[in-house]
């Protein structure tokens, strides 16, 4: 389904998942698009901004790794569409448990796209969570760039090899503004709550897209004693604002 405004500003999202699908802004794409691409002689699905829920990576805890696909269950469940406008579109997941329901919603106006996920525990014992939103940022013909505060953490030109971004994800612990220019594109500036410690950049492609993913929580950590874990009646709210500036 779309939301945006047709034209300029156009967002398609699937009810699988509650995943933006793509994003463009004009001629170009910011995020996306979902596609099939051929990585290590493999047809693989790339593109798609998906959320990872309740687990974000691979589960090492012997109790839930054998029960939590990598990623979580979220980004592969049709969600119940609850209201689909110009510019929003918001979905609840029939979970798995029934104690612990899911609300996925984007929203996009003139300059910026939001992501958000909030689950409630309604179980009468705590569950470990760790979510994390997987977006593709585009890579523009002349490169992109990510910046944590002052510091550069990835970069891609299409004159070079790639840059401290590869296939062997990078987890860093967010010490400032996270933003990625897309050079000749425009800038986005990732606005994110305290509850976002950390951020991973990866790509199988790099020439053709980055993923600069906020972690709710320290990654590697899901069911471990120390990890991050929901108390009944306890809420949690993942949100992540796109803001996009043009060149």
């Amino acid at each position: 389904m779309w939301i945006g405004d047709g034209t300029s500003n156009r967002v398609l999202v699937s009810p699988q998942g509650g995943s933006v699908l793509l994003w463009q802004r004009g001629r170009h794409f910011v995020l996306g698009p979902a596609r099939t691409v051929e990585v290590g002689g493999e047809l693989k699905l790339r593109g798609e901004t998906h959320w990872c829920f309740p687990n974000f990576g691979t589960v090492r805890a012997p109790q839930y790794a054998a029960s939590h696909r990598k990623h979580g269950w979220l980004r592969d469940s049709i969600l119940e569409t609850r209201s689909h406008g110009q510019v929003h579109a918001h979905f609840v997941a029939p979970p798995p448990d029934f104690y612990l329901p899911v609300a996925v919603s984007v929203c996009v106006d003139e300059s910026a796209l939001r992501a958000s996920l909030s689950v409630t525990n309604r179980g009468e014992e705590r569950v470990p969570i760790l979510p994390a939103l997987h977006p593709y940022f585009a890579t523009p013909e002349d490169g992109l760039r990510v910046m944590m505060g002052n510091n550069i953490v990835a970069q891609v030109f299409s004159d070079q090899e790639p840059w401290r971004v590869s296939d062997e994800a990078r987890v860093l612990e967010r010490t400032g503004d996270v933003r990625v220019i897309l050079c000749g594109v425009g800038t986005v500036d990732l606005r994110l709550p305290k509850s976002c410690t950390h951020m991973v950049v990866w790509s199988d492609r790099p020439d053709s897209y980055v993923c600069v993913e906020p972690v709710f929580g320290r990654p590697g950590t899901f069911g471990d004693p120390d990890g991050r874990w929901l108390a009944p009646g306890e809420t949690a709210e993942c949100d992540v604002t796109f803001e996009f500036a043009p060149a």
